[in-house]
């Protein structure tokens, strides 16, 4: 289900409304539907209209769908910085996606979220979305960008759609049109996503490494090896695991298309 902000025509009737009552009788005119009389070019009357037009802007009548916009790597920080988060995690890669994926995770005090994922490949978010929408309701929608897209609470969405200056347009659920994968991109994806489960079992749930996984990709026990030790030398805990593991995908999906351009 889509959830739009107020449309431009209603956000004028308010706008118009709330100036109607904010003036005088004889300073009644027109500024879209309802508005204040500007014969008078006085500075009372220009603030109104200046408040009227920023009103409108933030409203969303002029700005640019969410689908419609890309957005860098280079902006995430200061999307991120945006908002006042309890607990924050960067997030440097998707280690189940064959495709670079910057992102982050924030949880506000009240257990508000706000998931924020940003690929390189345009086709890389429908791609991926249809793991996602299983957790979509009324207070976790979800806003979709050109490559990129956010999960949370409608209230932080909302502050997100304002930061990029898109409109609000947040779904309670949603119909991904995904591309399919080649078959080289689902085979990265795979074992990308099986060398991080074997690394969380050993660093996350302390169980022993299992060498047999050599037999479904040959040499992905050294690389599991050397990566649980770097992530136990880090400190690395069940909360941080997400966030430290994707400083990693880049390495797991190194090894993943070596053996994939080698294979028989």
């Amino acid at each position: 289900m889509f959830h739009p902000d107020a449309s431009c025509g209603s956000a004028r009737q308010d706008l118009g409304k709330e100036l109607v009552e904010s003036q005088p009788a004889a300073n009644v005119g027109r500024l879209g539907d309802k508005g204040v009389d500007c014969h008078q070019r006085n500075r009372r009357c220009l603030s109104s209209v200046l408040a009227a037009a920023t009103t409108l802007v933030l409203a969303g009548c002029t700005a640019t769908p969410a689908s419609e916009l890309h957005v860098s790597f280079e902006r995430v920080a200061s999307v991120a910085d945006s908002f006042s988060c309890a607990q924050f995690d960067v997030l440097q890669d998707d280690v189940e996606f064959y495709d670079t994926m910057r992102g982050f995770n924030c949880v506000y005090d009240n257990d508000a979220t706000l998931l924020f994922r940003v690929y390189e490949q345009n086709t890389s978010v429908q791609q991926v979305l249809p793991g996602w929408t299983s957790t979509l309701s009324e207070t976790n929608q979800i806003l979709v960008g050109m490559n990129w897209f956010a999960v949370g609470s409608p209230e932080l969405l909302d502050e997100l759609s304002a930061h990029l200056q898109v409109s609000p347009q947040r779904f309670t659920d949603y119909e991904a049109d995904p591309a399919p994968l080649t078959e080289s991109e689902e085979v990265i994806s795979a074992c990308s996503a099986f060398t991080a489960s074997e690394v969380r079992d050993v660093v996350v749930f302390a169980l022993p490494a299992r060498p047999e996984a050599d037999r479904t990709y040959p040499g992905i026990s050294a690389q599991v090896a050397s990566a649980a030790e770097s992530l136990e030398n880090s400190g690395t805990t069940v909360a941080s695991f997400e966030a430290d593991v994707s400083a990693l995908g880049p390495a797991f999906k190194d090894f993943c298309s070596t053996w994939e351009a080698n294979r028989p």
